[in-house]
């Protein structure tokens, strides 16, 4: 599996809300500075990579 410097800032991001608490897309995206329709997309990206989950935490949308 390829991981893209995007996706390792992306994942870096997550890791830091969760430890916050939750992770959710909304706050992903106001972490990074990029639109919300941008985070969903990543999100969808790496919740099909199997690297986040969605149910159970640690990341909501």
């Amino acid at each position: 599996m390829k991981i893209t410097a995007t996706q390792i800032r992306y994942l870096l991001s997550i890791y830091q809300l969760c430890k916050n608490g939750v992770a959710r897309s909304s706050d992903l995206a106001d972490s990074l500075d990029v639109s919300r329709p941008s985070a969903h997309r990543m999100v969808d990206q790496l919740l099909k990579m199997n690297l986040i989950v969605k149910a159970g935490l640690p990341l909501q949308r």
